[in-house]
């Protein structure tokens, strides 16, 4: 329209001809056209550009999801702590609100703190050399009767006050190191080839000379498969789904993903077992289960670790991850478990009663 008024605005000759009518109707109308194919073809590769992209997302979400719910069974655990050495009755230790810890002289003589010893022995080394001496009879015969195909991975995290006492370091034979600390191991071993069949190996002590207030000493060990592991050599006890890390602020988060990872909804989860936060949580995680409608209570079924134990170091996200996968072992119900570190990361995960030996845990 525009092209054609134009034209005969500014037409000084006779308004006939073809080169009039060209000018008038085809030269305006092609022009047009032009540009309507321009834009649709533009509307078109957008169009496909945004599905393809979506196409791609959508890919990566799921790829990222199966990455998630990539599991282990936990297959062997060990835990000397000032409750004893059974690691079946930590969790009711914790629910009889057992206070473990004792008073005992601060490193500058002048205040009273309260801390939790493996034992009354006065070297916090020899104290770890008596509980070692116990891990090692119980690890090393499982190592043993494990199959020669069985890749053997492990991650020992050891803080102990030496003394003047000479320590003996913890050696297992034929074992590859898995990085990380904490409960980053898990994270990282569950990415190591899980088509092979594959054991880790953790050990993780805590015990100082010098203590901290509302602090305890530890010696664990737990030890976890890919595959499903041959009946006589271990009972597999429970499934560990893997833990999602996020920063403190991100609680809710860091519990929605653990959640989505062990495929369970709120209303499934029996217990939360909860280290590093002291003796009582902070309003990010009350707020945190609130938004996720998790019904979990303080004493009740939300478990500090600290109230009993004490916080054991480099050990209190395995005691945590004992404790939960005994309870559902003992109660048939999904448990929860948080480990909040001293540079404000939060890890999440979840632990179930065991599945079918056909569930793909890859």
């Amino acid at each position: 329209m525009t092209g054609a008024i134009t034209t005969l605005w500014f037409w000084q000759d006779t308004r006939s001809g073809s080169v009039f009518w060209y000018c008038f109707f085809v030269f305006p109308f092609s022009f047009w056209l032009l540009c309507f194919g321009i834009r649709r073809l533009g509307y078109k590769c957008q169009q496909v550009w945004a599905d393809g992209w979506d196409r791609e997302c959508q890919a990566i979400r799921e790829q990222e999801i199966r990455r998630g719910q990539r599991g282990a069974r936990l297959i062997f655990t060990h835990a000397s702590a000032p409750a004893g050495n059974d690691a079946t009755k930590l969790p009711g230790t914790l629910q009889e609100k057992k206070a473990l810890m004792s008073p005992v002289t601060s490193k500058d003589q002048d205040s009273v703190i309260q801390y939790a010893q493996l034992s009354d022995e006065l070297f916090a080394a020899k104290r770890f050399m008596t509980a070692r001496e116990l891990l090692l009879a119980d690890v090393l015969p499982f190592l043993e009767a494990l199959p020669s195909r069985w890749r053997r991975y492990c991650s020992i995290q050891l803080n102990v006050s030496e003394s003047d006492v000479m320590m003996p370091e913890i050696f297992l034979p034929n074992t590859l190191t898995c990085p990380g600390q904490g409960l980053a191991v898990l994270d990282n071993w569950l990415d190591m080839k899980p088509a092979s069949p594959s054991v880790l190996i953790v050990i993780a002590a805590e015990v100082q000379d010098i203590p901290l207030n509302i602090a305890g000493e530890a010696v664990v060990a737990l030890i976890f498969a890919n595959h499903p592991i041959p009946e006589e050599i271990s009972t597999e006890l429970t499934m560990i789904h893997r833990p999602h890390c996020e920063p403190v602020v991100r609680t809710s988060v860091a519990i929605e993903r653990a959640l989505l990872w062990a495929k369970q909804r709120t209303d499934n989860i029996g217990n939360s077992w909860l280290t590093g936060w002291g003796t009582s949580t902070d309003s990010v995680w009350s707020a945190a289960i609130e938004q996720q409608g998790l019904l979990l209570k303080d004493g009740e079924t939300c478990w500090l670790l600290e109230k009993s134990f004490g916080y054991t170091g480099c050990a209190a996200p395995w005691l945590a991850l004992i404790c939960a996968s005994e309870q559902a072992r003992q109660e048939q119900t999904a448990q929860l478990y948080a480990h909040k570190t001293s540079a404000d990361q939060l890890w999440v995960g979840v632990t179930t009663p065991l599945l079918s030996d056909k569930q793909d845990l890859s």
